[in-house]
């Protein structure tokens, strides 16, 4: 099995919990920060929905934040916007690995900011970093929003406290 295969099938996996708790994703309160220097729901919810599209720049090259000044981040107008776009990138990121080979996945990819090394890791490493465990992360995130919200936060991994008959 090649290294794009399995980090699809894992990317998978996740992206199917991802999208459970997006979905919990209230319309109406997508302007709410839980702190002033935290991001706002629609801010976290569409990073999380953007991040499966960023496997195309970790295969084709290096990223320099200081020589990409035009970045503006996805935030979501409305859930299904958010839904919308969580599932193309999801579907993106499957096409995009299909058929890549190892020799690829094992060269060398570096994010900077000029002069500065941020991250350098084979490119599997890469995109098992940031659109599988940075997304977990930021699921997190929002789990801990969604709680206070008063939303029921959806299984993942097993229960939650939300989940009928966990306790």
């Amino acid at each position: 099995m090649s290294l794009a295969s399995v980090l699809v099938d894992h990317f998978t996996e996740e992206a199917s919990h991802s999208r459970t708790v997006l979905a919990a994703t209230p319309q109406d309160m997508l302007a709410w920060s839980p702190h002033e220097r935290s991001m706002t729901l629609a801010q976290l919810t569409g990073h999380i929905a953007e991040m499966p599209a960023w496997c195309h720049g970790i295969l084709e090259g290096d990223l320099d934040f200081l020589a990409n000044g035009d970045y503006t981040p996805y935030v979501p107008e409305t859930k299904a916007d958010l839904l919308e776009t969580f599932d193309r990138n999801v579907a993106g990121f499957q096409e995009t690995l299909d058929g890549r080979d190892d020799e690829l996945m094992l060269t060398m990819w570096t994010m900077r900011a000029g002069d500065k090394v941020l991250m350098s890791a084979a490119r599997h490493a890469a995109l098992r970093q940031v659109a599988v465990n940075h997304v977990i992360h930021h699921r997190g995130q929002l789990s801990v929003y969604l709680r206070l919200l008063g939303v029921a936060v959806p299984s993942t991994y097993g229960p939650t406290a939300d989940t009928p008959g966990f306790v």
